[in-house]
């Protein structure tokens, strides 16, 4: 696989990952009186967004 490849799929997963961690930011709509777990879910998923959001940020900074 080329340079070109592997720096246009940077360019395409760093602002997917910015868009997830604005997903799942909002936690005030999120709905605890069934289900009291949801909170947590939706910080593993924040957590994880944020992650890949630094994974592929340092990735396309080393790149570039």
């Amino acid at each position: 696989v080329s340079f070109c490849t592997r720096l246009f799929s940077l360019f395409v997963c760093v602002p997917d990952a910015f868009r997830e961690v604005r997903k799942y930011s909002v936690t005030d709509k999120v709905d605890v009186t069934n289900n009291p777990t949801a909170i947590e879910h939706i910080h593993m998923k924040l957590f994880r967004a944020q992650r890949n959001e630094y994974i592929a940020g340092f990735a396309l900074l080393l790149c570039l």
